[in-house]
């Protein structure tokens, strides 16, 4: 095609992508801008990596011929797609596989027949499964302290490949506590607190922590004493909440805070001033 043409976006949905693929016009075009679609495409791929989210994208492109239409640069197609996966499938006679191959940073295969398109793909969709079952959340117990610098270096234990990530952190800080659930938890306060005080009809933000859990913590907060105290949970992290003083000076109520991902129970009783 001579511009890059968007069939179906992102989804989830089998039945859509079927529709979308079987709703493609054998149309043919006098130019085709390869360049352009592997631009365009590595445009709309994103990668997440945090603690709560890993977002893994993958480009496969499929081609019988090559970029014609000199609107974009081979070198402006490798940069957009530099840092992203990339697989390329070249059907017949007329591909360029010197071209495709750096193209296809992930991956370039070269197929005479249509008849092994299908082969093809069942190969790289077992590549991606590989893939996306090769992340791993890493957690570690330092036991350095003080405002310092230090090298740390992570590798695979019999490992074939000599794989390894090197990295740095500062353990200034750092601090030592018993397994459990804290709440405003500080390296200056490290068992953090039991006990707030609210002026009545005033509030007070805290956040929890669990420490040494085998499981990404999962916050439930509960108030005891609903006619006294009131809790609301920030929508976004369940570790934050903000308590609210709705009793009267000199009344006290108690909040329950419970990781129920690793069993840990903390109760702070809220005294009203």
């Amino acid at each position: 095609s001579e511009d890059p043409i968007l069939i179906q976006d992102f989804t989830s949905n089998k039945a859509e992508l079927i529709n979308a693929i079987n709703d493609i016009r054998n149309d043919v075009f006098e130019t085709t801008d390869l360049y352009g679609a592997v631009i365009e495409g590595a445009g709309k791929m994103e990668e997440i990596f945090d603690r709560d989210e890993i977002v893994q994208s993958a480009m496969i492109i499929f081609t019988d011929g090559d970029d014609t239409q000199a609107e974009h640069t081979l070198s402006e197609a490798l940069n957009a797609a530099s840092s992203k996966r990339v697989y390329t499938v070249g059907l017949g006679p007329d591909i360029k596989p010197e071209v495709l191959e750096k193209i296809g940073n992930a991956g370039f295969f070269a197929i005479g027949d249509v008849d092994e398109l299908s082969d093809t793909f069942i190969e790289i969709e077992e590549e991606l499964n590989k893939f996306a079952n090769s992340f791993y959340q890493i957690r570690y117990k330092s036991p350095k302290r003080g405002n310092n610098l230090h090298d740390l270096l992570i590798q695979m234990v019999d490992n074939p490949n000599n794989s390894v990530i090197r990295g740095t952190f500062n353990s200034k800080d750092f601090f030592s506590t018993n397994p459990g659930l804290y709440i405003n938890a500080t390296p200056e306060n490290p068992n953090g607190i039991s006990e707030l005080t609210i002026i009545s009809n005033g509030s007070q933000t805290v956040q929890a922590g669990s420490f040494y859990g085998n499981f990404e913590p999962v916050y439930d907060w509960l108030s005891l004493s609903p006619n006294i105290i009131e809790v609301d949970v920030d929508t976004e992290d369940s570790s934050i909440a903000t308590i609210r003083a709705v009793g009267a000076a000199g009344q006290s109520g108690v909040v329950r805070v419970r990781d129920t991902a690793n069993g840990f129970t903390k109760t702070i009783t809220v005294r009203i001033q």
